[in-house]
């Protein structure tokens, strides 16, 4: 994907032009908002010492959290260094479309060619939309949903059917005002995949240590694409790396090109499953912890804090659970 801006007007060419219009407003507020921020946080004082005690777990546990019981800890360890759990919400950054546009905007050709389904059928008219996407995208596309997870796992990443179905019967609006953030699909091109990664990053440096085949678990194994990743961080702005965890899902296809298929955002998300969400590595029961301290110590080196994660706590069974990634976490350090 490219983005060029031309007198401060946001050109999106990886959007075939027969959508392209539709998202320029919107997407132009967020890069503009993304731009001024500016972090007013008070730092954290070098060398100093950051307590993460699981006596505190009732305040990062409960309804809020989405994922349980082990991210409680990953909610309660950013808040201590200062991160904050829905800056990059604000800017709905969890909608694979927007993330893609905005991604792509920052690191031209990080991510697959992408535009709304709805905004597209708009431009073209329902009974040209097959055609039309097929010439929009010569090499194949898929239709994904703008909000889902474990797509991969479950199988269920191309819907096409499905979405092309509920736009030609008329159960999806389309008369061009359908923002990016409002959009139920994304179309994006077809990638012939060779291999998927999961990269972590923390701030703007990937954590070397928690680096996958995406569907397994062998660490190190990516050869070239973390430094793929940590080729995007450099280019984003802080408004969306300050403080922030990513686990990044990236795809090596069969000629070797690398690419974004999304970003996978810890914080609290809005409307899918609402509630605190981190990654799954994270929240696994054999290797959970083992990934939650690698993370510490990355924050603590990219932060030249030291974090000191305490474990004993007698709490009501209803936050035990989630006490008990402290203590692994802990035995992990």
């Amino acid at each position: 994907m490219r983005g060029v801006n031309h007198g401060g007007r946001i050109h999106v060419s990886a959007v075939p032009p027969v959508c392209e219009e539709a998202v320029q407003p919107e997407l132009a507020a967020i890069i503009r908002a993304i731009d001024r921020w500016r972090d007013k946080s008070v730092p954290l004082p070098l060398g100093s010492v950051v307590p993460v005690r699981a006596t505190d777990t009732p305040r990062f546990a409960g309804d809020e959290v989405a994922d349980w019981p082990r991210s409680p800890f990953v909610r309660h360890l950013l808040a201590a260094i200062g991160g904050d759990e829905h800056r990059l919400f604000r800017w709905r950054l969890e909608h694979k479309l927007v993330q893609a546009l905005v991604v792509g905007h920052y690191a031209p050709g990080a991510t697959p060619r992408s535009c709304g389904l709805a905004a597209f059928a708009s431009a073209c008219g329902r009974a040209e939309l097959r055609r039309a996407l097929r010439r929009a995208f010569r090499a194949g596309y898929i239709i994904k949903r703008a909000l889902s997870d474990c797509t991969g796992e479950l199988g269920t990443n191309n819907v096409a059917r499905e979405a092309l179905a509920a736009v030609e019967a008329r159960k999806v609006r389309c008369d061009g005002s359908v923002r990016p953030a409002d959009e139920r699909w994304l179309v994006q091109e077809r990638i012939r995949i060779a291999r998927e990664y999961r990269v972590h990053s923390f701030d703007r440096y990937v954590i070397g240590d928690l680096t996958f085949h995406r569907y397994r678990a062998d660490a190190n194994v990516a050869g070239g694409t973390a430094d793929f990743v940590q080729s995007i961080l450099d280019r984003l702005p802080e408004g969306i790396v300050n403080r922030s965890f990513f686990a990044w899902d990236v795809a090596r296809d069969l000629d070797g090109r690398r690419v974004v298929i999304e970003v996978n955002l810890t914080g609290m998300h809005p409307v899918f499953r609402p509630g605190f969400q981190t990654s799954g590595h994270l929240q696994h029961d054999t290797t959970g912890a083992w990934a939650a301290a690698m993370l510490v110590r990355h924050i603590e080196r990219c932060l030249g804090i030291s974090i000191e994660v305490d474990g004993d706590a007698v709490l009501p069974d209803e936050f035990a659970k989630a006490a008990l990634m402290y203590r692994e976490v802990r035995r992990h350090l």
